[in-house]
């Protein structure tokens, strides 16, 4: 056999030996490379989600009232504007009418003083009685009582500047610049900056799961990096018939409060219970249009299996289903294997 020959037949060999091995690679069955990890059994907080607005404490509200009649002069304040103690909130121009009073009554003071005056003379020549005396002196404290009390409200001052009694945030405004008003009326409500509650509405049958005392988180839903340790201060026991759900009433600590917008939309989140769970990562767990499910792995093949998703907290879940503590299941690789596929772990 010359050299040509035996050359020939080697490549030939060499082909069908490439081809056999592709054939026997195209029948082989496709493996997956995965990774996996041990389902657990853990503790599990059971939490109840909640919304709300963060309001003024109406324990901390102060109720600015103009006790006489007059007109708004001047509004230096509106709805919702952070105020300093002394800043003056409004100018009000007492209603002539009062002012009348006040000169009626400081008028009547004098006269009175001036009687009392005149029947001590008339006792002193035996002119006049004690008795007569007496009503005198006690015309005099009418008169005078009367006038203090005009004073008490500020009916000697013509025009008289508001001004507030501490820092706080305008949370309701009454009045406007030019408005005449009568007297007691209430201009505006004031609220303490750092004495804040967050109210949630919780649905009626949820409400009996909840008390006071119990711990909560509450997060701004526009600022989710603030969160607000505290606890339910209050649980009613009445439904609003504005939202139909059940108030629940938390106070936000003062240490808490800088930086917080009245009026903000929160979430609430309100650990009620804690239950052990079977638990997996997130990234085991496959959804379709038939549900939920994961891949366990046995004797190197992935076995699907149904689940249940019970809830979701970071980066667990816990779920329901024919597995058992100590199973693995797949997470990396998770989403591309197949019922019955073989699989191998990384790195074997």
């Amino acid at each position: 056999m010359n050299s040509g020959t035996r050359q020939y037949l080697e490549d030939l060999a060499r082909i069908a030996a490439l081809l056999l091995l592709t054939s026997a690679a195209q029948g082989a069955d496709p493996t997956a490379s995965i990774e996996t990890a041990v389902v657990r059994r853990l503790p599990m907080d059971i939490r109840l989600e909640s919304y709300g607005t963060l309001q003024p404490d109406p324990d901390a509200l102060t109720s600015i009232n103009l006790p006489r009649a007059g007109l708004v002069n001047r509004l230096l304040v509106r709805l919702g504007q952070r105020v300093k103690a002394g800043d003056t909130l409004l100018e009000i121009d007492t209603a002539p009418a009062t002012r009348m009073d006040y000169l009626q009554a400081s008028g009547a003071v004098d006269y009175a003083r001036s009687d009392v005056e005149r029947v001590k003379r008339l006792l002193g020549e035996q002119l006049a009685t004690r008795d007569q005396l007496q009503t005198a002196q006690r015309n005099l404290a009418d008169a005078a009582a009367r006038l203090h009390s005009l004073q008490q409200i500020g009916a000697d001052l013509q025009l008289q500047a508001v001004r507030s009694p501490f820092d706080g945030i305008v949370t309701q405004l009454s009045v406007t610049q030019g408005m005449r008003v009568q007297a007691d009326t209430t201009a505006l409500l004031l609220g303490h900056q750092d004495r804040l509650i967050a109210l949630l509405g919780v649905e009626p049958e949820d409400a009996r799961l909840l008390s006071a005392g119990q711990a909560l988180t509450v997060t701004p839903v526009f600022d989710p990096e603030v969160r607000i340790v505290s606890q339910i201060g209050a649980v009613h026991a009445l439904i609003n018939p504005a939202t139909r759900m059940v108030d629940v009433v938390v106070p936000v600590p003062a240490d808490q409060a800088a930086g917080l917008m009245l009026g903000s939309s929160i979430q609430a989140s309100i650990t009620i219970a804690t239950q052990e769970r079977l638990v997996v990562p997130r990234a085991a767990v496959q959804s379709g249009s038939d549900g939920d499910w994961v891949f366990t792995v046995e004797d190197g093949r992935a076995r699907r299996v149904p689940v249940t998703v019970e809830l979701a907290q970071g980066a667990h879940i816990a779920i329901a289903g024919a597995l058992r503590a100590g199973q693995r299941v797949i997470t990396t690789g998770s989403h591309v294997v197949e019922d019955g596929m073989a699989v191998r772990e990384a790195g074997q």
